[in-house]
């Protein structure tokens, strides 16, 4: 119904209904496939650091430390199953819900496409953009600037093929200048 509003030239929306309308963006956020494959790596990662860190603090008392090489070692994998994907679903639904409590102190700004072309809704609806961390070093693989929370986020979503809205930060961005 928020959307709608906003659609239909109603912008009061965002200040009587900021609450729904975040809600739906954090969802639309967390619920992404690729946002589930981020969350079933981290969980592998965590499980394979304790699996190995228990291996580091057992070896050297171990009955065969002498066959065991560091490079060597099969750590294994872990296998996932149907159940397993469901509740990595249901914890990133979770993980929208807090989200959405952190998105709170942000600020709306709409973008209005007044071009022939439209936006393009996809399966990810919420993009990250993060120009003030865009220039820091990546960390293990992972973006310090990859957080819808860390400062300097910018989360964009289409509401319409000719509207978009951005949460922003307004400490650090300025919206509706030229500068």
């Amino acid at each position: 119904m928020a959307i709608t509003t906003i659609i239909n030239d109603d912008f009061s929306v965002l200040k009587t209904d900021a609450d729904i309308l975040l809600q739906f963006i954090a969802s639309q956020y967390s619920r992404t496939l690729a946002r589930r494959n981020s969350s079933h790596k981290m969980i592998d990662d965590v499980q394979m650091n304790w699996v190995k860190s228990m291996f580091n603090i057992n070896k050297n008392v171990s009955q065969f430390k002498e066959s065991f090489e560091a490079e060597s070692i099969d750590y294994g994998n872990f296998d996932y199953t149907a159940d397993n994907f469901r509740s990595i679903s249901a914890m990133n639904a979770v993980n929208g819900l807090v989200l959405f409590e952190m998105l709170k102190d942000l600020s709306f700004h709409l973008l209005e496409n007044n071009t022939d072309d439209e936006f393009i809704i996809g399966d990810q609806p919420v993009v990250l953009c993060n120009w003030l961390l865009s220039s820091y070093i990546f960390t293990k693989n992972i973006p310090v600037n990859s957080s819808p929370i860390a400062i300097g986020a910018q989360l964009f979503m289409p509401l319409s093929p000719k509207l978009y809205i951005c949460l922003y930060d307004s400490k650090v961005y300025k919206y509706g200048s030229k500068s």
